[in-house]
């Protein structure tokens, strides 16, 4: 068995061109059976291929016991093969809390953060994880479940370029992998919440996908990749004749924002236009199901500041006056801080520094980074916060009051980027707009005896 096995795996890898002579790989190995065969399998073909291994663990910080278990049979292992091993501890509920992602997600972000490091400290070529032919059956009957398109029906690919990721067990079935390794004599670890049926993947290995295959007489991890393969074939001819048109128009604007433009969009037919919000959306982190690529099509024709909200992945949509807008990581508005004059604090992405109050300097800095204002005007505490709806001030220079939210549409701050404008106020009177204008209420007059300073830049 092991031997018919090793030559599937070695013919993929070789038809797939997932690895050349010499590349070092960093093996992903949980301790579960698929990924310990995984490595059983490796360490067979490695001289055949001249691969150097690297074995990595990922300690996602959950179940405890049963956790560190998996890491000392992992380990052990490895040792034994006399493959140089690394281990990693990630705090996924932690994560979870920042971020608002589920378990799920978030432990699937920060085990692929944990490995890309571990790749690039030792140097490697790719890293290679052990899914196999039952995942992709699950991976796609839950997509389809979803109404999803013809990149998502593809599946789990064979190789991803950043990170670069090799999935070289896919042809194999989780029974083959079990079967070798159980002939080999390789030990693994069985997670106890792998029958959990209340997670949608365990109630599609277990229950849906096992009926599925009895009531039509098929073999689920034979006909579903399959499709996955014959969706991706048709996938790259749609890339090869969308793609030119369509790549332009979405835009990686920093490591949490992408763009993409309305206009051009909207006069696309509904097949092209669909394609286009699928791939904006799946850059973005959101899976692109029929109901979100239908919803977010309809974002294209709303009015400027409507908003998305995908909270398992953490991200929201923006409809901004020319494009999309989508945020990850980035969506909540500031936590209200107090400050005093001589102090510094982090205020979101920017820093906002308090000078000590001082006699008026002889010429201030015109920069809308720096604000002065008459110090015994202000009543302390101060306080730095978002704005809010019913938020006004007078704006330097003016008489008349205004509401700030007129204030930053008529100073054309993007829809995505209003609610990261923060305040100081003293009081209930709003000081400082921070890095846009001051209130004409504390401007510095002659009968002005000390001024203070704000000072507001980038963490970025």
């Amino acid at each position: 068995m092991h031997s018919s096995l090793s030559s599937k795996i070695q013919r993929f890898i070789r038809d797939a061109r997932l690895l050349r002579s010499g590349d070092r790989v960093v093996l992903a190995v949980s301790g579960g059976a698929d990924s310990m065969a995984m490595l059983g399998l490796f360490s067979e073909l490695s001289k055949k291929l001249r691969l150097a291994l690297i074995v990595a663990h990922v300690h996602h910080g959950l179940r405890g016991a049963e956790a560190d278990a998996d890491e000392r049979c992992v380990r052990m292992f490895a040792e034994l093969q006399g493959i140089p091993y690394r281990r990693v501890r990630v705090d996924v509920l932690e994560f979870r809390r920042r971020t608002g992602s589920s378990v799920e997600a978030s432990a699937r972000i920060l085990r692929y953060r944990a490995l890309e490091r571990i790749r690039l400290r030792d140097r490697a070529d790719v890293i290679a994880t052990a899914h196999h032919a039952d995942d992709q059956a699950e991976t796609v009957f839950l997509r389809a479940s979803r109404g999803a398109d013809v990149k998502g029906l593809a599946g789990i690919l064979p190789r991803l370029a950043s990170p670069p990721v090799i999935r070289p067990m896919l042809p194999a079935t989780h029974s083959e992998l079990v079967a070798y390794a159980q002939r080999q004599g390789i030990p693994y670890r069985e997670d106890s919440t792998n029958r959990d049926l209340r997670f949608r993947r365990n109630a599609a290995r277990f229950r849906d996908l096992p009926l599925a295959g009895r009531m039509l007489k098929i073999n689920p991890a034979d006909a579903l990749p399959r499709l996955a393969r014959s969706a991706g074939r048709l996938d790259v001819l749609l890339d090869d004749s969308i793609g030119a048109i369509a790549v332009p128009l979405v835009r990686k604007e920093d490591e949490h924002t992408w763009t993409l433009d309305i206009d051009p969009v909207r006069t696309f037919p509904e097949g092209m236009r669909s394609r286009v919000v699928s791939d904006f959306l799946r850059k973005s982190g959101i899976e692109p199901t029929r109901e979100r690529v239908n919803r977010c099509s309809e974002l294209l024709s709303l009015q400027t500041g409507k908003i998305l909200w995908y909270r398992g992945a953490n991200v929201r949509i923006v409809r901004d006056r020319k494009t999309l807008v989508a945020q990850n990581g980035l969506v909540r508005k500031f936590r209200p801080a107090t400050v005093r004059p001589g102090q510094e604090v982090s205020v979101g992405q920017f820093r906002l520094k308090v000078g000590t109050p001082r006699r008026v300097p002889a010429s201030m800095q015109e920069d809308p980074a720096i604000a002065w204002v008459d110090a015994s005007l202000l009543v302390a505490p101060l306080r730095v916060r978002s704005w809010r709806t019913g938020d006004w001030f007078i704006p330097f220079g003016m008489r008349g009051r205004k509401k700030l939210s007129d204030y930053l549409t008529e100073s054309k701050v993007p829809a995505h980027k209003k609610d990261m404008v923060p305040v100081v106020t003293s009081g209930s009177a709003i000081v400082w707009v921070c890095g846009m204008r001051p209130d004409e209420r504390f401007k510095i007059t002659p009968a002005t005896r000390a001024a203070l300073q704000f000072t507001f830049t980038s963490n970025v």
